[in-house]
């Protein structure tokens, strides 16, 4: 995917990003929108083999295209006009029926009364929708339209809120593709934070609860569950 494309890419999806979306496909990918709330999601055109990959497409449903680049909901009841980004690791079992647990966490936090932002915005380290996804998986995936679209797409949201959510360790064992982002972060000089644990509702707390972590919820069985979640300022 050329420059070209992924900036036209870029536009559109600013064009819809709080609109109902006309907009059914760009080049080789695939505009869906969302069938519970005002959002959408962009599909990568490939769709996965039910007889080659049938475990992923039992876990994906009707929905099994390979990869997701993007995905944009709506929080209602939001006076700001300011989405915030999360970057999270891969798209899981998310499709526009549904959010996943990882999603859905999101958007529970974020409609918390504390934070006033209309909109939430999901990007992946890596664009591959698996929800089985490990090294092996990973290791022929073509991530180099992701990373380009990344870099696209936040160099035209500079100084916007980014949440850091693919969670700690990933460093080691991706940590091309995760310094590539990080390099694109600073480049934009984006406000930053994490998903932290919030210390204040736990009067004793072991380092791990200190970490910058995914909002998946086997993340968050240690430690009482995703409501313990909470936004943190960072830098890298």
């Amino acid at each position: 995917m050329n420059d070209n494309i992924i900036e036209n890419l870029v536009k559109i999806i600013e064009k819809y990003r709080l609109n109902p979306i006309n907009c059914t496909n760009y080049d080789n990918y695939i505009f869906k929108q969302l069938k519970y709330n005002c959002g959408f999601m962009v599909f990568g055109k490939d769709v996965y083999d039910k007889k080659k990959n049938s475990t992923i497409c039992k876990k994906l449903g009707q929905t099994i295209y390979k990869e997701r680049l993007y995905y944009c909901e709506q929080i209602p009841n939001k006076t700001s006009e300011h989405s915030i980004i999360f970057i999270l690791f891969n798209p899981s079992k998310a499709c526009p029926e549904f959010r996943d647990s990882t999603i859905q966490n999101c958007y529970n936090l974020i409609k918390n009364e504390k934070y006033n932002y209309n909109c939430m915005e999901i990007l992946n380290v890596f664009s591959s929708r698996n929800p089985e996804v490990d090294k092996k998986s990973l290791k022929n995936f073509d991530n180099a339209n992701n990373l380009k679209f990344i870099e696209k797409f936040l160099e035209n949201r500079k100084h916007s809120d980014v949440v850091i959510g693919w969670g700690y360790g990933k460093e080691n064992d991706y940590s091309e593709e995760i310094n590539k982002i990080k390099n694109i972060l600073r480049k934009c000089k984006l406000n930053l934070f994490y998903i932290g644990f919030d210390i204040e509702n736990k009067q004793n707390i072991d380092e791990l609860g200190k970490k910058q972590r995914h909002p998946g919820n086997q993340c968050w069985s240690a430690l009482g569950g995703f409501e313990c979640a909470t936004l943190k300022e960072t830098a890298i």
